[in-house]
């Protein structure tokens, strides 16, 4: 079986536990700040974000049965389907990315994000 076919099989039954650390969160973005959830699963994080005031949530996901569940349990995220390698939002437009997966929480923020991808890059023309 996929990756994908799992999510999507996994999708209505599925529950995350792994906590999200809120309060180290907070120290490092502000609630106005533009924040992706990559693989966000059904949004549970993005909706703990909302829960404390965050306003300007995206979650990206590749199980479309994810996706539809969080859109029906939380109308007023902004959950997507990606689909191929692209991340489909303009350049510049996210402050912090989440990343949670294997029991660990990361997160990214812009001043950070543009260090790794500016290393990124040096590395990879070098």
């Amino acid at each position: 079986m996929e990756q994908k076919d799992y999510w999507n099989e996994a999708a209505a039954k599925k529950e995350f536990t792994t906590p999200f650390q809120m309060a180290k969160f907070e120290q490092y973005v502000s609630k106005e700040a533009a924040i992706l959830d990559v693989g966000c699963g059904y949004g549970r994080t993005l909706n703990e974000l909302y829960q404390a005031g965050f306003i300007n949530l995206t979650g990206i996901d590749f199980s479309k049965g994810m996706i539809e569940r969080g859109r029906n349990q939380f109308p007023y995220l902004e959950l997507r389907v990606k689909e191929g390698a692209a991340i489909e939002l303009p350049d510049q437009s996210i402050d912090a990315v989440i990343l949670l997966f294997l029991s660990r929480t990361f997160f990214l923020t812009k001043i950070c994000l543009d260090a790794v991808l500016t290393s990124f890059v040096l590395t990879e023309s070098s």
